[in-house]
Protein backbone atom coordinates (compact mmCIF):
# COMPACT_ATOMS: atom_id res chain seq x y z
CA UNK A 1 0.00 0.00 0.00
CA UNK A 2 1.33 3.45 -0.81
CA UNK A 3 0.68 7.10 -1.45
CA UNK A 4 2.89 8.81 -4.00
CA UNK A 5 3.27 12.38 -5.23
CA UNK A 6 4.68 13.29 -8.63
CA UNK A 7 7.19 16.15 -8.41
CA UNK A 8 8.27 15.99 -12.06
CA UNK A 9 7.57 18.21 -15.04
CA UNK A 10 5.16 15.89 -16.86
CA UNK A 11 1.79 17.30 -17.92
CA UNK A 12 -0.13 14.44 -16.27
CA UNK A 13 0.73 14.17 -12.57
CA UNK A 14 0.83 10.62 -11.18
CA UNK A 15 -0.32 11.32 -7.62
CA UNK A 16 -2.59 8.79 -5.91
CA UNK A 17 -3.21 6.19 -3.22
CA UNK A 18 -2.52 2.59 -4.27
CA UNK A 19 -2.82 -0.91 -2.91
CA UNK A 20 -0.64 -2.68 -5.45
CA UNK A 21 -0.87 -6.26 -4.19
CA UNK A 22 -1.92 -8.62 -1.44
CA UNK A 23 -0.82 -12.20 -0.78
CA UNK A 24 -3.02 -14.94 0.66
CA UNK A 25 -1.42 -18.26 1.49
CA UNK A 26 -1.37 -21.49 3.44
CA UNK A 27 1.43 -23.93 4.26
CA UNK A 28 1.13 -27.48 5.60
CA UNK A 29 3.90 -29.75 6.89
CA UNK A 30 3.08 -33.31 5.84
CA UNK A 31 6.16 -34.77 7.50
CA UNK A 32 9.56 -33.77 8.81
CA UNK A 33 10.93 -33.50 5.28
CA UNK A 34 7.89 -32.59 3.14
CA UNK A 35 6.06 -29.22 3.13
CA UNK A 36 3.29 -27.96 0.83
CA UNK A 37 2.46 -24.31 0.18
CA UNK A 38 -0.17 -22.38 -1.80
CA UNK A 39 -0.08 -18.57 -2.28
CA UNK A 40 -2.43 -16.33 -4.27
CA UNK A 41 -1.14 -12.97 -5.52
CA UNK A 42 -3.82 -10.28 -5.99
CA UNK A 43 -2.37 -7.42 -8.06
CA UNK A 44 -3.52 -4.06 -9.30
CA UNK A 45 -3.45 -3.74 -13.09
CA UNK A 46 -2.84 -0.02 -13.58
CA UNK A 47 -3.80 -0.07 -17.27
CA UNK A 48 -7.27 -1.49 -16.55
CA UNK A 49 -7.78 -0.12 -13.00
CA UNK A 50 -8.76 -3.58 -11.81
CA UNK A 51 -7.41 -6.26 -9.47
CA UNK A 52 -6.46 -9.68 -10.82
CA UNK A 53 -5.63 -12.82 -8.85
CA UNK A 54 -2.77 -15.12 -9.89
CA UNK A 55 -1.61 -18.46 -8.57
CA UNK A 56 1.82 -17.40 -7.30
CA UNK A 57 2.95 -20.52 -5.46
CA UNK A 58 1.64 -24.10 -5.45
CA UNK A 59 4.63 -26.17 -4.43
CA UNK A 60 6.00 -29.13 -2.55
CA UNK A 61 9.36 -28.83 -0.82
CA UNK A 62 11.22 -32.06 -0.10
CA UNK A 63 14.41 -32.39 1.96
CA UNK A 64 15.39 -36.07 1.50
CA UNK A 65 18.81 -35.67 3.15
CA UNK A 66 20.57 -32.98 5.13
CA UNK A 67 21.64 -30.11 2.91
CA UNK A 68 19.49 -31.05 -0.10
CA UNK A 69 16.24 -29.21 -0.86
CA UNK A 70 14.01 -29.94 -3.88
CA UNK A 71 11.04 -27.76 -4.90
CA UNK A 72 8.44 -28.66 -7.51
CA UNK A 73 5.27 -27.07 -8.94
CA UNK A 74 4.61 -23.36 -9.23
CA UNK A 75 7.67 -22.30 -7.31
CA UNK A 76 9.87 -19.34 -6.46
CA UNK A 77 13.21 -19.84 -8.29
CA UNK A 78 16.58 -18.94 -6.77
CA UNK A 79 17.52 -16.57 -9.62
CA UNK A 80 17.59 -13.33 -7.59
CA UNK A 81 16.55 -14.46 -4.11
CA UNK A 82 19.95 -13.69 -2.58
CA UNK A 83 19.87 -10.15 -3.95
CA UNK A 84 16.23 -9.68 -2.95
CA UNK A 85 16.88 -10.69 0.66
CA UNK A 86 19.97 -8.50 0.85
CA UNK A 87 18.11 -5.49 -0.56
CA UNK A 88 15.29 -6.11 1.93
CA UNK A 89 12.65 -3.66 0.69
CA UNK A 90 10.73 -5.53 -1.99
CA UNK A 91 7.44 -4.03 -0.81
CA UNK A 92 8.56 -0.62 -2.04
CA UNK A 93 10.86 -1.55 -4.96
CA UNK A 94 11.85 -4.90 -6.50
CA UNK A 95 15.43 -6.08 -6.88
CA UNK A 96 17.18 -5.37 -10.19
CA UNK A 97 16.41 -8.51 -12.21
CA UNK A 98 12.80 -8.57 -11.01
CA UNK A 99 12.19 -4.85 -11.62
CA UNK A 100 13.58 -4.86 -15.16
CA UNK A 101 11.89 -8.13 -16.21
CA UNK A 102 14.99 -10.30 -16.49
CA UNK A 103 13.19 -13.19 -14.83
CA UNK A 104 9.89 -14.00 -13.08
CA UNK A 105 9.59 -14.25 -9.30
CA UNK A 106 7.61 -17.51 -9.70
CA UNK A 107 7.49 -20.16 -12.41
CA UNK A 108 6.41 -23.72 -13.20
CA UNK A 109 9.14 -26.29 -12.85
CA UNK A 110 11.58 -27.84 -10.43
CA UNK A 111 14.60 -26.53 -8.50
CA UNK A 112 17.24 -28.25 -6.42
CA UNK A 113 19.63 -26.72 -3.93
CA UNK A 114 22.49 -28.39 -2.09
CA UNK A 115 24.38 -26.80 0.80
CA UNK A 116 27.79 -28.43 1.15
CA UNK A 117 28.69 -26.52 4.31
CA UNK A 118 28.53 -23.02 5.79
CA UNK A 119 30.70 -21.69 2.96
CA UNK A 120 29.21 -22.90 -0.32
CA UNK A 121 25.91 -23.99 -1.86
CA UNK A 122 24.82 -24.70 -5.43
CA UNK A 123 21.42 -24.63 -7.08
CA UNK A 124 19.89 -25.61 -10.40
CA UNK A 125 16.50 -25.22 -12.08
CA UNK A 126 14.48 -26.59 -14.98
CA UNK A 127 11.53 -24.26 -15.63
CA UNK A 128 8.89 -23.29 -18.19
CA UNK A 129 10.44 -19.83 -18.20
CA UNK A 130 7.39 -17.64 -18.85
CA UNK A 131 6.50 -17.00 -15.21
CA UNK A 132 3.24 -17.27 -13.28
CA UNK A 133 1.21 -14.60 -15.09
CA UNK A 134 1.46 -16.06 -18.58
CA UNK A 135 1.70 -19.81 -18.15
CA UNK A 136 2.60 -21.36 -21.50
CA UNK A 137 2.52 -25.14 -21.89
CA UNK A 138 1.67 -25.37 -25.61
CA UNK A 139 5.25 -25.02 -26.85
CA UNK A 140 8.43 -26.76 -25.60
CA UNK A 141 9.97 -23.62 -24.10
CA UNK A 142 12.28 -24.26 -21.16
CA UNK A 143 14.73 -22.36 -19.01
CA UNK A 144 17.75 -24.14 -17.57
CA UNK A 145 19.56 -22.33 -14.74
CA UNK A 146 22.48 -22.82 -12.38
CA UNK A 147 23.93 -20.78 -9.54
CA UNK A 148 26.55 -20.90 -6.83
CA UNK A 149 26.56 -18.95 -3.55
CA UNK A 150 29.74 -18.59 -1.52
CA UNK A 151 30.42 -17.21 1.98
CA UNK A 152 34.24 -17.11 2.07
CA UNK A 153 34.25 -15.28 5.40
CA UNK A 154 31.60 -14.39 7.94
CA UNK A 155 29.00 -11.87 6.70
CA UNK A 156 30.37 -11.81 3.11
CA UNK A 157 28.15 -13.25 0.35
CA UNK A 158 29.07 -13.85 -3.29
CA UNK A 159 26.73 -15.27 -5.92
CA UNK A 160 27.20 -16.19 -9.58
CA UNK A 161 24.26 -17.18 -11.78
CA UNK A 162 23.57 -18.25 -15.37
CA UNK A 163 20.46 -19.32 -17.27
CA UNK A 164 19.53 -20.18 -20.84
CA UNK A 165 16.04 -20.14 -22.39
CA UNK A 166 14.77 -21.06 -25.85
CA UNK A 167 11.52 -20.02 -27.57
CA UNK A 168 9.65 -22.51 -29.75
CA UNK A 169 6.44 -20.47 -30.17
CA UNK A 170 5.57 -21.02 -33.85
CA UNK A 171 3.23 -18.02 -33.86
CA UNK A 172 6.16 -15.59 -33.45
CA UNK A 173 8.51 -14.20 -36.08
CA UNK A 174 12.16 -15.21 -36.17
CA UNK A 175 13.05 -11.92 -34.40
CA UNK A 176 11.55 -13.39 -31.21
CA UNK A 177 13.15 -16.84 -31.38
CA UNK A 178 16.69 -16.05 -30.30
CA UNK A 179 18.07 -17.95 -27.31
CA UNK A 180 17.99 -15.78 -24.18
CA UNK A 181 20.89 -16.00 -21.71
CA UNK A 182 21.31 -14.30 -18.34
CA UNK A 183 24.59 -13.67 -16.51
CA UNK A 184 24.66 -12.29 -12.97
CA UNK A 185 27.28 -11.56 -10.32
CA UNK A 186 26.55 -10.30 -6.78
CA UNK A 187 28.62 -9.41 -3.73
CA UNK A 188 27.29 -8.21 -0.38
CA UNK A 189 28.70 -7.53 3.08
CA UNK A 190 27.00 -7.17 6.46
CA UNK A 191 28.63 -5.55 9.47
CA UNK A 192 27.27 -6.68 12.87
CA UNK A 193 23.61 -6.41 11.75
CA UNK A 194 23.98 -2.62 11.71
CA UNK A 195 25.17 -1.99 8.19
CA UNK A 196 24.99 -3.79 4.87
CA UNK A 197 26.24 -2.87 1.42
CA UNK A 198 25.98 -4.74 -1.88
CA UNK A 199 26.48 -4.50 -5.60
CA UNK A 200 25.41 -6.62 -8.54
CA UNK A 201 25.93 -6.75 -12.30
CA UNK A 202 23.34 -8.30 -14.60
CA UNK A 203 23.49 -8.96 -18.33
CA UNK A 204 20.65 -10.50 -20.30
CA UNK A 205 21.58 -11.38 -23.86
CA UNK A 206 18.66 -11.31 -26.33
CA UNK A 207 16.10 -10.03 -23.81
CA UNK A 208 12.77 -11.85 -24.03
CA UNK A 209 14.22 -13.91 -26.90
CA UNK A 210 14.51 -10.83 -29.16
CA UNK A 211 17.39 -11.11 -31.60
CA UNK A 212 20.34 -8.76 -30.93
CA UNK A 213 18.57 -6.88 -28.14
CA UNK A 214 20.40 -6.99 -24.80
CA UNK A 215 19.80 -5.38 -21.39
CA UNK A 216 22.52 -4.92 -18.79
CA UNK A 217 23.58 -2.80 -15.85
CA UNK A 218 24.60 -2.39 -12.23
CA UNK A 219 22.74 -2.01 -8.96
CA UNK A 220 24.29 -0.72 -5.72
CA UNK A 221 22.42 -0.55 -2.40
CA UNK A 222 23.10 -0.04 1.26
CA UNK A 223 21.30 0.09 4.61
CA UNK A 224 22.20 1.46 8.02
CA UNK A 225 20.17 0.26 11.03
CA UNK A 226 19.77 3.19 13.43
CA UNK A 227 17.79 1.23 16.04
CA UNK A 228 15.34 -1.67 16.29
CA UNK A 229 12.65 0.55 14.79
CA UNK A 230 14.48 2.81 12.33
CA UNK A 231 16.78 2.28 9.39
CA UNK A 232 17.87 4.34 6.39
CA UNK A 233 18.66 3.00 2.93
CA UNK A 234 19.81 4.06 -0.51
CA UNK A 235 20.10 2.53 -3.96
CA UNK A 236 21.40 3.37 -7.44
CA UNK A 237 20.47 1.38 -10.58
CA UNK A 238 22.05 1.82 -14.00
CA UNK A 239 20.06 0.29 -16.87
CA UNK A 240 21.49 0.11 -20.39
CA UNK A 241 20.77 -1.57 -23.71
CA UNK A 242 22.88 -2.25 -26.78
CA UNK A 243 22.73 -0.45 -30.11
CA UNK A 244 21.71 -2.91 -32.88
CA UNK A 245 23.68 -2.75 -36.09
CA UNK A 246 22.37 -0.04 -38.38
CA UNK A 247 20.46 1.82 -35.62
CA UNK A 248 21.22 5.32 -34.33
CA UNK A 249 20.02 4.73 -30.75
CA UNK A 250 20.10 1.94 -28.19
CA UNK A 251 17.08 -0.27 -28.78
CA UNK A 252 15.62 0.37 -25.27
CA UNK A 253 16.38 4.10 -25.21
CA UNK A 254 12.91 4.88 -23.83
CA UNK A 255 13.73 2.90 -20.68
CA UNK A 256 17.51 3.22 -20.31
CA UNK A 257 18.67 5.46 -17.50
CA UNK A 258 19.68 5.77 -13.86
CA UNK A 259 17.52 5.32 -10.76
CA UNK A 260 18.30 7.03 -7.45
CA UNK A 261 16.30 5.87 -4.43
CA UNK A 262 16.70 6.82 -0.76
CA UNK A 263 14.48 6.61 2.29
CA UNK A 264 13.70 5.80 5.89
CA UNK A 265 11.93 2.72 7.26
CA UNK A 266 10.05 2.58 10.56
CA UNK A 267 8.89 -0.63 12.29
CA UNK A 268 6.31 0.43 14.91
CA UNK A 269 5.35 -3.17 15.80
CA UNK A 270 6.22 -6.64 14.58
CA UNK A 271 4.70 -7.30 11.15
CA UNK A 272 4.29 -3.65 10.14
CA UNK A 273 6.73 -1.58 8.08
CA UNK A 274 6.36 2.06 7.08
CA UNK A 275 8.66 3.84 4.65
CA UNK A 276 9.06 7.37 3.36
CA UNK A 277 11.28 7.43 0.29
CA UNK A 278 12.26 9.55 -2.70
CA UNK A 279 12.84 8.21 -6.22
CA UNK A 280 14.44 9.93 -9.18
CA UNK A 281 14.87 8.29 -12.59
CA UNK A 282 16.99 10.08 -15.15
CA UNK A 283 16.44 8.76 -18.67
CA UNK A 284 19.31 8.34 -21.09
CA UNK A 285 19.57 11.18 -23.61
CA UNK A 286 18.64 10.09 -27.16
CA UNK A 287 17.61 12.38 -30.01
CA UNK A 288 15.85 15.62 -29.06
CA UNK A 289 12.50 14.37 -30.33
CA UNK A 290 12.57 11.31 -28.10
CA UNK A 291 14.02 12.95 -25.00
CA UNK A 292 12.01 12.31 -21.80
CA UNK A 293 11.81 14.38 -18.63
CA UNK A 294 13.19 12.76 -15.45
CA UNK A 295 10.75 11.10 -13.04
CA UNK A 296 10.72 12.60 -9.55
CA UNK A 297 8.48 10.94 -6.95
CA UNK A 298 7.91 10.90 -3.20
CA UNK A 299 6.43 7.68 -1.79
CA UNK A 300 4.88 6.64 1.52
CA UNK A 301 4.77 2.81 1.59
CA UNK A 302 3.16 0.43 4.07
CA UNK A 303 3.58 -3.33 4.42
CA UNK A 304 1.82 -5.48 7.00
CA UNK A 305 1.71 -9.26 7.54
CA UNK A 306 -1.05 -11.23 9.25
CA UNK A 307 0.17 -14.50 10.75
Amino acid sequence: MNFHADLGDSEVKKTAFEIKRAYFGYAHQFSDNLVGQVILDVQLNILHDKYYAFLKIASLTWTPVKGLKINGGMISPKQFKTQERFWGYRYLYKSYQDEYKMGPSADLGITAEYKFNDYISVDGAFLNGEGYKHVQIKYPDFKVAAGVTVHPVKDLSIRLYYDNMNNKDTSLTTDYKAVQSTYSAFIGYKLKKKFRIAGEYNYQKQFKNMDNKDLFGFSFYSTYVISKKFEVFGRVDLLNSNKPEGETENWFYKGDGTLYLAGLQYNPVKGVKLSANYRFFSFAKPNEGDRKNPLSMIYLNVEFKLN
